[in-house]
């Protein structure tokens, strides 16, 4: 199943203030960071064990809102961590942790323009 398509992207992160220096890959459908993005993308913590709880804790998305999780976590701010692969977050883990906090349209699935695998659903 393909990812719906948003028009433009939000990058939103506790791991960081600024999700963009953590993010070493690129952002699904080809498109860039902006701070008024009509959708959420998600960058978990490399040390987020409870995914559920992270996404609580980013704040809630207007109504409606289209959020994507991305598969990798943020790098963190060590050379070794820059120098090794970001970890993956299971797509499983990540669209029950949308159901878990109420998101409807919950579904996964490879983004075709970025080769990412996306979980995502609409804030509710």
């Amino acid at each position: 199943m393909n990812p719906p398509r948003p028009e433009s992207l939000r990058l939103v992160s506790l791991a960081t203030p600024d999700p963009r220096a953590r993010h070493a890959g690129k952002l699904p459908f080809g498109l860039a960071h902006r701070d008024d993005g009509a959708a959420w993308c998600v960058l978990l913590s490399a040390r987020a064990t409870r995914v559920a709880l992270v996404i609580a804790e980013l704040g809630a998305p207007p109504p409606g809102t289209l959020v994507l999780v991305l598969p990798a976590a943020a790098r963190g701010p060590g050379l070794l961590d820059r120098l090794a692969p970001a970890p993956t977050i299971p797509l499983a883990l990540r669209c029950t942790a949308l159901v878990a906090q109420g998101y409807t349209g919950v579904g996964g699935g490879v983004d075709p323009a970025s080769g990412l695998e996306l979980a995502w659903g609409i804030a509710p």
